[in-house]
């Protein structure tokens, strides 16, 4: 059987998928705590496409064979990629099998289930606590009838699970206004608890208020974040990414940040070009950080440990307040105390957010 065409806006989030997981592996891998990763494509398609294009689970798999490569001491991987489809479950085997082989950490789990019976498998896996384990889920379902938002939010009750899910948020912002379609009404309903969504709304207001809700939904338990995939002002896909932890949380910015260089909200793209042609302004745009973190600084300031959480929040990255905060302090506008060795140090980091071991107070000159 001919191998399909890969569509732009599906090689867009593979590249997003395959740098954030090159990052969150790597971090996993060298934690000391760790001693499993899970990770799970749940509807993951054939495994290649035309022009010798790697689906998602092969992408997956590939970076699973250079971890171990890279660090034999790395922990052990359990993989399952799950499709409906039995054939694509069976190429993707075939791709695959020749990885597990050469690498005796690597355990290939292959599954042809709908959401109903997948998902039962997957918080039983959850309830096992016989090795401390990290768990990755991306969630790229062709119809959203295939799964609920309340099996996504039980997906991610447990502590140690990320979760990246694909959504083709045109469509639903589209057929909001229009009558939605069965295989996204209940997504939606479920999703605003039966209120009806804000008129007026563009597309991206419209993203913007489903992670909003997405937040509520998971009463600050979470970091939510977007990632936009733009062909035109009417055509928009996203991603939508869940975790509990403020590293992760990290990682996936920096992801975001490295193809998008002057917002790192998105990509934007022509249907007359592909993925290595999307373009990206080196300077980034820090005004709504600078913004926040006016406000934030006002009064008593703020610790570092709390303007670097603020910058996570506002989608940005420690460089990006590190460089708003010295052009501050050049002009006098702020103080640290205790007074760091050298001006320009913040100590905006996880290892102090966590440790606390280099607390400063960051204050507004009045």
């Amino acid at each position: 059987m001919p191998l399909k065409p890969l569509p732009h806006h599906s090689e867009a989030k593979i590249q997003l998928l395959k740098a954030y997981l090159e990052a969150y592996l790597a971090v996993v891998g060298h934690d000391r705590y760790t001693e499993r990763v899970f990770l799970a494509d749940l509807f993951c398609g054939p495994g290649m496409y035309q022009g010798n294009k790697a689906g998602s689970p092969v992408e997956i798999g590939r970076m699973l064979a250079g971890l171990h490569n890279a660090h034999p001491a790395a922990p052990k991987t359990d993989f399952l990629f799950n499709d409906a489809d039995s054939k694509n479950t069976a190429e993707v085997e075939g791709f695959l099998r020749p990885l597990e082989s050469a690498h005796p950490k690597i355990k290939l789990i292959s599954s042809s289930k709908d959401a109903a019976g997948l998902i039962p498998d997957l918080l039983a896996e959850q309830a096992d606590q016989r090795l401390k384990s990290k768990r990755f889920y991306f969630v790229d379902p062709f119809g959203y009838s295939q799964i609920s938002l309340a099996e996504i939010l039980s997906l991610l009750q447990s502590n140690g699970t990320e979760l990246l899910l694909f959504q083709p948020c045109s469509f639903m912002f589209r057929f909001s206004e229009r009558g939605t379609p069965e295989a996204l009404a209940g997504f939606m309903e479920e999703l605003s608890r039966g209120s009806p969504w804000p008129k007026g709304l563009n597309i991206m207001g419209y993203i913007q208020h489903t992670k909003r809700l997405l937040r509520e939904r998971l009463e600050g338990t979470h970091f939510v974040d977007t990632f936009t995939i733009q062909k035109d002002a009417k055509t928009v896909f996203c991603l939508f990414f869940f975790t509990r932890h403020i590293r992760g949380f990290e990682k996936m910015l920096e992801a975001k940040w490295r193809f998008n260089g002057e917002t790192g909200h998105g990509w934007h793209y022509s249907s007359a070009v592909g993925v290595d042609d999307l373009f990206a302004t080196p300077t980034p745009q820090t005004q709504i950080l600078e913004k926040s973190l006016d406000t934030l600084l006002d009064g008593k300031g703020a610790t570092n440990a709390e303007v670097y959480r603020e910058t996570l929040e506002q989608g940005f990255l420690p460089k990006h307040a590190n460089e708003v905060l010295t052009a501050w302090q050049k002009a006098g506008r702020l103080t640290v105390e205790p007074p760091p060795p050298r001006s320009g140090v913040f100590y905006l980091g996880y290892e102090n957010h966590e440790k606390k071991d280099r607390i400063v107070r960051i204050s507004k000159v009045s």
